[in-house]
């Protein structure tokens, strides 16, 4: 099964702002960005003879790239289905403040362990991390239906030929925490080392996802993007 793993693109917030959970829009003009990423989506799957799912978080830096997605390039089989658990990682007391205006302290003991610590009254990477691999057992998952070889072997002289698979391409909009989190779940990577993980703005990273996770492959990651974003 082919997933699509799209961040959002840039935000309207000033450089140096914290706003994960914070509903901020993102920069126009931006439907330029959403045909390249169809673009990408498109030469990478066969898309005549698929059904998309698609998945979003409910902010609207997700929403309004998955509803222009939905409406101009790739139908959907049942509209855009939105899930608070893809929503970006909720940094507390710091939400829509400058870095620069957090007392160092703070940020010190946050980088100490991000992976289990968070910000004063936020969440932590480990609860990003549980509740994307919620999402991900529950909604994604359900959908992969391995591709089996239905020809008896006396008939096929015992060459493969598999039926076409029924998978649907599946997307999922989100951010950057919550994909880095999916990531590390599919790839058993340590939390801690998640941000090794060049998730860029508008980019789009491919798996492939079988019903066995130990034949998944990662197939692009971060391919395009915003370059000057992390």
């Amino acid at each position: 099964m082919r997933v699509f793993l799209i961040r959002h693109t840039p935000t309207v917030t000033p450089k140096g702002t914290v706003y994960g959970s914070s509903d901020v829009n993102i920069s126009e003009p931006f439907t330029p960005l959403f045909d390249d990423i169809a673009q990408i989506i498109n030469k990478a799957t066969s898309t005549s003879a698929r059904e998309h799912v698609y998945f979003a978080s409910p902010l609207i830096r997700c929403k309004l790239m998955a509803e222009y997605m939905s409406k101009n390039h790739f139908s959907p089989a049942n509209g855009v289905q939105y899930d608070s658990r893809l929503k970006e990682i909720h940094f507390g007391q710091w939400e829509l403040k400058r870095w620069k205006d957090i007392p160092q302290t703070e940020i010190d003991e946050w980088l100490s362990d991000f992976a289990v610590k968070s910000a004063p009254e936020g969440e932590s990477f480990a609860e990003v991390m549980s509740r994307s691999v919620a999402f991900w057992q529950d909604s994604v998952m359900p959908l992969c239906d391995e591709t089996r070889d239905v020809i008896p072997a006396e008939v096929s002289d015992n060459k493969s030929k598999p039926v076409d698979s029924k998978e649907p391409v599946v997307h999922i909009y989100s951010h950057g925490g919550v994909l880095r989190a999916i990531l590390c779940h599919i790839l058993g990577m340590e939390m801690k080392d998640s941000f090794k993980l060049i998730i860029r703005h508008g980019s789009v990273t491919e798996l492939e996802i079988h019903s066995d996770s130990r034949k998944n492959r990662l197939i692009n990651l971060s391919k395009g993007g915003v370059e000057d974003s992390f």
